[in-house]
Protein backbone atom coordinates (compact mmCIF):
# COMPACT_ATOMS: atom_id res chain seq x y z
CA UNK A 1 0.00 0.00 0.00
CA UNK A 2 1.06 3.35 -0.68
CA UNK A 3 1.80 5.99 2.28
CA UNK A 4 -1.57 8.36 2.33
CA UNK A 5 -1.53 11.80 1.23
CA UNK A 6 -0.96 15.06 3.30
CA UNK A 7 -4.41 15.08 5.69
CA UNK A 8 -4.99 18.33 5.28
CA UNK A 9 -5.72 18.00 1.37
CA UNK A 10 -8.85 17.02 0.77
CA UNK A 11 -12.72 17.65 -0.14
CA UNK A 12 -13.13 21.25 0.91
CA UNK A 13 -8.62 21.76 1.49
CA UNK A 14 -7.47 22.26 -1.81
CA UNK A 15 -3.79 22.16 -2.17
CA UNK A 16 -2.40 25.27 -1.35
CA UNK A 17 -1.13 25.60 -5.66
CA UNK A 18 -4.92 25.68 -6.25
CA UNK A 19 -5.81 28.52 -3.90
CA UNK A 20 -6.79 32.19 -4.92
CA UNK A 21 -3.83 34.22 -3.48
CA UNK A 22 -4.58 36.79 -1.35
CA UNK A 23 -6.42 39.96 -2.92
CA UNK A 24 -6.70 37.69 -6.21
CA UNK A 25 -10.36 37.69 -7.47
CA UNK A 26 -12.04 34.05 -7.75
CA UNK A 27 -13.61 35.83 -11.33
CA UNK A 28 -11.01 38.74 -12.26
CA UNK A 29 -13.85 39.25 -15.88
CA UNK A 30 -16.58 39.49 -13.31
CA UNK A 31 -19.09 42.44 -13.20
CA UNK A 32 -17.42 45.72 -12.92
CA UNK A 33 -17.31 48.01 -10.08
CA UNK A 34 -19.57 50.84 -10.18
CA UNK A 35 -21.80 49.00 -13.19
CA UNK A 36 -25.57 49.49 -12.75
CA UNK A 37 -28.49 47.57 -14.01
CA UNK A 38 -31.50 48.78 -15.65
CA UNK A 39 -34.02 49.55 -13.09
CA UNK A 40 -30.86 52.24 -11.76
CA UNK A 41 -30.65 53.65 -15.55
CA UNK A 42 -33.86 53.71 -15.61
CA UNK A 43 -34.45 55.63 -12.23
CA UNK A 44 -31.74 57.92 -13.34
CA UNK A 45 -33.26 59.12 -16.76
CA UNK A 46 -36.73 59.71 -15.36
CA UNK A 47 -35.33 62.22 -12.44
CA UNK A 48 -33.39 64.07 -15.08
CA UNK A 49 -34.68 67.50 -15.51
CA UNK A 50 -36.34 69.10 -18.39
CA UNK A 51 -37.65 72.43 -19.73
CA UNK A 52 -41.40 72.63 -20.18
CA UNK A 53 -43.73 75.33 -21.13
CA UNK A 54 -46.87 75.91 -18.59
CA UNK A 55 -49.03 78.46 -18.60
CA UNK A 56 -46.58 80.38 -21.14
CA UNK A 57 -43.61 80.23 -18.48
CA UNK A 58 -40.97 77.93 -18.59
CA UNK A 59 -40.62 75.39 -15.60
CA UNK A 60 -38.22 72.58 -14.44
CA UNK A 61 -39.85 69.52 -13.81
CA UNK A 62 -38.35 66.16 -13.57
CA UNK A 63 -39.25 63.36 -17.00
CA UNK A 64 -41.21 61.34 -13.91
CA UNK A 65 -43.68 64.71 -13.33
CA UNK A 66 -44.01 65.00 -17.06
CA UNK A 67 -44.96 61.11 -17.41
CA UNK A 68 -47.07 61.75 -14.46
CA UNK A 69 -48.71 64.82 -16.00
CA UNK A 70 -49.31 64.24 -20.13
CA UNK A 71 -51.02 60.73 -18.38
CA UNK A 72 -53.46 62.89 -16.17
CA UNK A 73 -54.33 64.70 -18.99
CA UNK A 74 -54.99 61.63 -20.83
CA UNK A 75 -57.14 60.71 -18.58
CA UNK A 76 -59.44 63.42 -18.12
CA UNK A 77 -59.59 63.23 -21.75
CA UNK A 78 -61.41 60.01 -21.69
CA UNK A 79 -58.59 57.88 -22.60
CA UNK A 80 -59.80 54.55 -20.78
CA UNK A 81 -56.09 52.97 -20.67
CA UNK A 82 -54.49 55.78 -19.32
CA UNK A 83 -57.51 56.00 -16.39
CA UNK A 84 -56.84 52.54 -15.87
CA UNK A 85 -53.12 52.84 -16.08
CA UNK A 86 -53.70 55.86 -13.39
CA UNK A 87 -55.77 54.04 -11.33
CA UNK A 88 -53.18 51.04 -10.88
CA UNK A 89 -50.57 53.90 -9.78
CA UNK A 90 -52.92 55.27 -7.15
CA UNK A 91 -53.68 51.71 -5.67
CA UNK A 92 -49.93 50.37 -6.06
CA UNK A 93 -49.12 54.06 -3.86
CA UNK A 94 -51.56 53.45 -1.11
CA UNK A 95 -50.47 49.65 -0.65
CA UNK A 96 -47.04 50.93 -0.71
CA UNK A 97 -46.17 48.75 -3.58
CA UNK A 98 -45.21 51.01 -6.15
CA UNK A 99 -41.72 51.54 -6.65
CA UNK A 100 -40.32 55.00 -6.05
CA UNK A 101 -44.11 57.12 -5.13
CA UNK A 102 -44.48 56.77 -1.47
CA UNK A 103 -47.84 56.52 -0.24
CA UNK A 104 -47.87 59.38 1.29
CA UNK A 105 -47.62 61.62 -1.89
CA UNK A 106 -50.95 61.63 -3.20
CA UNK A 107 -53.53 63.85 -0.78
CA UNK A 108 -56.68 63.26 0.46
CA UNK A 109 -58.39 65.19 -2.75
CA UNK A 110 -56.39 62.59 -4.60
CA UNK A 111 -57.98 59.60 -3.27
CA UNK A 112 -61.69 60.99 -3.45
CA UNK A 113 -60.49 61.97 -7.44
CA UNK A 114 -59.83 58.40 -8.16
CA UNK A 115 -62.69 56.92 -5.97
CA UNK A 116 -65.41 59.28 -8.36
CA UNK A 117 -63.26 57.63 -11.61
CA UNK A 118 -63.56 54.10 -10.03
CA UNK A 119 -67.41 54.85 -9.23
CA UNK A 120 -68.02 56.82 -12.83
CA UNK A 121 -66.00 54.07 -14.96
CA UNK A 122 -67.44 50.38 -13.68
CA UNK A 123 -65.90 48.58 -16.55
CA UNK A 124 -62.61 49.14 -15.10
CA UNK A 125 -62.44 45.99 -12.91
CA UNK A 126 -64.20 43.95 -15.77
CA UNK A 127 -61.95 42.73 -18.30
CA UNK A 128 -62.41 44.05 -21.75
CA UNK A 129 -61.09 42.24 -25.13
CA UNK A 130 -59.86 45.23 -26.92
CA UNK A 131 -58.00 46.82 -23.57
CA UNK A 132 -54.90 45.48 -22.17
CA UNK A 133 -54.79 44.40 -18.43
CA UNK A 134 -52.25 46.77 -17.01
CA UNK A 135 -53.23 45.64 -13.23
Amino acid sequence: MTEPLDPSIGYRHPPESGRYRPGQSGNPRGRPKGSTNLSTEITKIARERITVTENGRLKQITKLQAIGKQLTNLALKGDLAAVRLLVSVFQMAEQGTAPGIPAHLFSEADHAVVKQLMNRLPTLNEESPNEPDLA
